[in-house]
């Protein structure tokens, strides 16, 4: 397992949730080639508390977007943006993709990233960061 998914992990940050060829099984409900992650006020690395929701949208290994958002935040996120890094079975990194970086502070905000790629089984990861620095993630399980 290499050290950035091991942190990730470790922390207690990172939600997962499993995208299946045609359907999504995680801790909430279950949508067509879709998965989501939006658990309650979490606190995030940096002991910020607030909701950062995540939505894939593609099938068995093709992510095509990425959709984040965060609200009820206690302190504002500032120079923010969200990526979405794959890693294989075996929690190798392989490929990350960033969305644009948003200038200024918010306590409540959305994106997109759009890998549009067809991944290897493995780990789809998408990270909310705060002036270059993770705040939390949220992994998928991917799988044909």
């Amino acid at each position: 397992m290499t050290n950035r998914i091991r942190r990730m992990l470790a922390t207690g940050a990172v939600m997962t949730g499993v995208l299946f060829a045609g359907q999504a099984v995680v801790a909430t409900p279950m949508a067509s080639a879709s998965a989501s992650n939006c658990p309650a006020r979490p606190a995030f690395w940096d002991g910020t508390v607030g909701n950062y929701c995540v939505i894939v949208f593609g099938s068995g290994l093709k992510v095509d977007e990425v959709y984040g958002t965060f609200t009820n935040l206690v302190r504002p996120v500032c120079n923010w943006n969200i990526t979405a890094e794959f890693f294989d079975i075996n929690y190798k990194w392989y490929r990350t993709f960033s969305g644009a970086v948003h200038s200024g502070c918010s306590r409540h905000s959305s994106t997109s990233v759009y890998p549009r790629y067809t991944a290897k089984n493995g780990y789809m990861c998408s990270t909310l960061k705060d002036n270059g620095n993770r705040l939390t993630s949220y992994c998928f399980r991917i799988k044909a």
